[in-house]
């Protein structure tokens, strides 16, 4: 059994697109049993420069905080240095406080 989440970053920077995500629906594998696929990219997203928004896929094998630890450092690399918004699950998170968004995540992982 797969859980699913989805998660959308946003940055005001469009320079930065391609940092955003591989090739559309294009599985990006993070660790065993834990894959991110994007579905798609706005430019000129509102107030921000350019946003993606992707599917995390986790086997039901792969423990939660290896999970939530791949995962969060995966965001944390594509936005590092950017002004940036994260949106997991139709939740914001406050992008600057990584604490935060590790806890959004393994709340929406424990609930699927």
């Amino acid at each position: 059994m797969r859980m699913q989440i989805d998660i959308s970053l946003a940055v005001k920077d469009e320079d930065r697109i391609d940092d955003l995500g591989a090739e559309r629906g294009k599985p990006v594998r993070l660790a065993d049993g834990l894959v991110v696929r994007r579905r798609r990219i706005v430019a000129n997203s509102g107030p921000w420069g350019v946003s993606a928004s992707f599917i995390v896929e986790k086997a039901a094998g792969v423990p939660i905080d290896v999970a939530v630890s791949v995962l969060s450092a995966w965001i944390y690399n594509k936005l590092k240095g950017a002004k940036a918004k994260v949106t997991i699950d139709r939740t914001e998170v406050e992008y600057d406080k990584r604490g935060r968004i590790t806890k959004v995540i393994r709340e929406r992982l424990k609930k699927k």
